[in-house]
């Protein structure tokens, strides 16, 4: 059947098996707090050289770029406003 594996004119039974439900992970107050108040150079950085801004972040994955994108645009747009 559906699911078994036939190996000469002996079947195999499928095992199944899944990992145990993982706890849930909830931050103490001290660690929220630690991490508002990191400064993670690299991520969302602007870095003002005479004239020149450079816009850096590391994003490193899909979901990371786009939120690079929001953020560049979000910085950009109000520049122009400020500008």
């Amino acid at each position: 059947g559906l699911g078994e594996i036939r190996s000469g004119n002996h079947q195999i039974p499928k095992i199944t098996w899944s990992p145990p439900p993982a706890s849930s992970f909830r931050p103490s107050l001290p660690m929220v707090q630690g991490l508002q108040d990191t400064i993670w150079l690299g991520r969302t950085q602007v870095l003002q050289r005479g004239p020149v801004s450079y816009y850096i972040d590391g994003a490193h994955t899909s979901s990371s770029v786009k939120a690079c994108v929001r953020w560049f645009q979000e910085v950009a747009l109000n520049e122009e406003k400020a500008g």
